[in-house]
């Protein structure tokens, strides 16, 4: 088993390089410890399917009440009645 110090050596190099906006090396991959569960990957907004059907839903709505104010203006009595 390797010593604890250079893992935690590597890990901070790492780190540091991640946080300078550096690509660490693509052979040196950070491993997960047994016992934790991994990272999960972060989703794009785009990607969830809830929030596509939000915005679509939003975007019906929006259409059909533009539809029932233009159609309440073409058929409203009151501006017949009084020019």
């Amino acid at each position: 088993m390797s010593d604890p110090r250079n893992v935690a050596h590597d890990k901070k190099v790492l780190q540091e390089k991640k946080h300078h906006g550096e690509d660490p090396s693509a052979h040196t991959v950070e491993k997960v410890q047994p016992g934790k569960k991994p990272e999960m990957k972060h989703t794009q907004e785009h990607e969830d399917p809830a929030t596509e059907r939000a915005q679509a839903q939003a975007a019906e709505t929006e259409a059909i009440q533009e539809a029932v104010e233009e159609h309440a203006e073409k058929t409203d009595i009151h501006k017949a009645a009084n020019p």
